[in-house]
């Protein structure tokens, strides 16, 4: 008597929890939570801040200490020990950000900063070459100073802090006067610009940044070229070897070699 389609249900719903060869599948046990006592978290902390940890380990070394700093029942000189180390882990969070914070500005503004430089190398050459021209005139050596400042302006601005373009494509200069409708923003611009701008023109007066910027970058520049050559004669150098071994290896005859020829194979 054939099955009914109510049975043959009943019977595939009793075997779905089956495996493929009709085995039963193996029950996992769920895994128990260990608890890590002090030392542990104490010693996780301490490898995390030795071993030369990036940002978020040390901030999660931060959380396992004020964690053990919030606990009763610690000894004195274990309290000592972790309220030394969390001072010592967030001045390093803080050298630690910062210094991202810098290579990030860095990187973003590096094309404004670069034709910035290039306007301005170019304005001071073309200074200079007129006050050769004629010397007394006060106004061409006052322009040239005034580069001079925003040059180093633009080499030596704080990359802790976002630039301040001297030549924006959009908005007004900083280096423009105040206008009454000018928004907020701008007016915070342009302060910020006057603010690293006089730090500038201090620093050029005590002698700790160059008169001539432009000449230090120059000589700069020629040395970071000078040694391009020197690198790419080590490197050629180097393989020269490599390349006389393969040519040698090119040249090795097979002493069967000779006689391949005469073979009646190659007929």
């Amino acid at each position: 008597m054939p099955r009914d389609s109510s049975s043959r249900t009943s019977y595939k719903s009793r075997n779905d929890h089956r495996n493929g060869d009709g085995s039963e599948p193996s029950k996992r046990k769920p895994r128990k939570k260990v608890k890590r006592n002090e030392a542990q978290e104490d010693a996780e902390a301490e490898k995390d801040t030795t071993a030369g940890s990036g940002v978020n380990k040390i901030k999660a070394a931060i959380r396992q200490t004020k964690r053990l700093l919030a606990k009763e029942k610690i000894l004195a000189s274990a309290r000592t020990d972790a309220e030394r180390r969390l001072t010592a882990l967030e001045d390093e969070l803080n050298r630690r950000e910062f210094s991202q914070k810098e290579r990030k500005n860095s990187t973003r503004y590096h094309k404004v900063r670069f034709f910035e430089r290039q306007k301005l190398t170019r304005r001071i050459g073309k200074l200079k070459k007129q006050l050769d021209e004629d010397k007394d005139k006060e106004d061409l050596q006052a322009d040239l100073k005034e580069a001079r400042v925003l040059l180093n302006y633009v080499l030596h601005f704080p990359m802790s802090q976002k630039y301040v373009a001297l030549y924006p494509s959009q908005g007004p200069s900083p280096l423009a006067e105040e206008d009454e409708k000018e928004d907020e923003e701008s007016k915070k611009s342009r302060h910020s610009m006057r603010k690293v701008k006089q730090q500038i023109v201090e620093a050029m007066e005590k002698g700790e940044l160059s008169q001539e910027p432009e000449v230090e970058l120059e000589n700069r520049s020629k040395e970071e070229g000078s040694s391009v050559p020197k690198r790419q004669k080590a490197a050629s150098l180097a393989a020269a070897p490599r390349k006389k071994q393969k040519k040698d290896d090119d040249e090795k005859v097979d002493p069967n070699a000779n006689n391949l020829a005469d073979d009646d194979f190659f007929a």
